[in-house]
């Protein structure tokens, strides 16, 4: 399949990125990804690409958090799933924390359970969310989280097609 003139422009204008070394760089490049997910709103790659750039440079939540909100229900896909769930268990991690109550805790895990319970409403059955569906297990079964919330995943998993199960 041959590319169209518009997607070569697209390609060498991404190509051109730079190291993202200063903010003006990391704003050249957001301005660049937005402008080509206005055209091309369905484009995993460049929405986990933009969201890549954000969570190592840009490191600006209100960016990120509107980027998830964009393309997590226009793009209900497993990578960027993926990375929803990866953002929030970073900004909620409780494991390097001290300082963390009691009440504090259970609102981090209940946050991070969220996550993933909305990854996997996004996803649904495909194929290949079936890291997602371990990761929330083992995350379910850390946190003691309650039986029929583990009940229900599982049920789930039994119901995505796969060819082998491990």
């Amino acid at each position: 399949m041959q590319s169209t003139p518009n997607e070569e422009a697209w390609e060498s204008k991404f190509s051109a990125l730079p190291f993202f070394s200063d903010e003006e760089q990391i704003k050249q490049g957001r301005e660049l990804y937005k402008r080509y997910l206005e055209e091309y709103p369905t484009a995993v790659n460049r929405w986990c690409e933009y969201i890549d750039l954000e969570m190592k440079y840009g490191h600006n939540e209100r960016e990120i958090e509107e980027i998830f909100r964009k393309c997590l229900v226009q793009v209900p896909d497993v990578e960027i799933a993926k990375r929803y769930i990866k953002y929030i268990n970073t900004c909620y991690d409780d494991t390097e924390r001290e300082d963390i109550d009691d009440i504090e805790l259970a609102r981090f895990k209940k946050i991070q359970e969220g996550a993933y319970s909305y990854a996997i409403k996004i996803v649904g059955l495909d194929l290949n969310a079936i890291t997602i569906y371990r990761e929330f297990i083992e995350f379910l079964s850390k946190s003691r989280s309650n039986e029929v919330t583990m009940k229900i995943i599982m049920h789930n998993l039994t119901r995505i097609p796969m060819n082998e199960r491990q």
